[in-house]
């Protein structure tokens, strides 16, 4: 964490507090287990072309396969995309109970008259559940 420039700390801090709106993090290719990298005396023009020839190669050997690709796999969806946190977790909560009591369902009746809405017994529960449920209105 020390290390971190304080542009890594911001956007650390903008992708835990809400990663659902968070860029996408760019795809890099992963380094094979006996990769040696060149030398850093190198020129970046001859890293780059012998990147460009490579890539060209594999496009090249993948176009010419014999073997159908798969039509049917699905791409890959970041969990982190529907993931809720803190006050977006509680709005959405907020919208699902009043658009119940809006479309008038049992369950936004009972949430309506802060009673029990889960199917608790009303005898012993409501007073308490009148108690403990009330809506916050801003």
């Amino acid at each position: 964490m020390r290390d971190l420039t304080p542009l890594q700390i911001t956007a650390l801090a903008s992708f835990l507090s809400s990663p659902a709106t968070a860029p996408p993090l760019p795809k890099y290719p992963l380094a094979r287990p006996d990769y040696v990298p060149p030398p850093p005396s190198t020129p970046m023009q001859e890293l780059q072309a012998k990147f460009n020839a490579r890539w060209e190669a594999m496009e090249k050997q993948r176009k010419e396969s014999p073997l159908p690709r798969n039509p049917q796999k699905k791409p890959f969806v970041d969990p982190l995309k529907g993931l809720k946190v803190e006050s977006e977790l509680r709005r959405e909560i907020r919208e699902n109970i009043a658009h119940q009591r809006m479309i008038g369902s049992y369950v936004g009746k009972r949430h309506a008259m802060h009673l029990p809405v889960r199917g608790q017994n009303t005898q012993s529960n409501a007073k308490t559940a009148r108690k403990l449920n009330q809506l916050d209105r801003y």
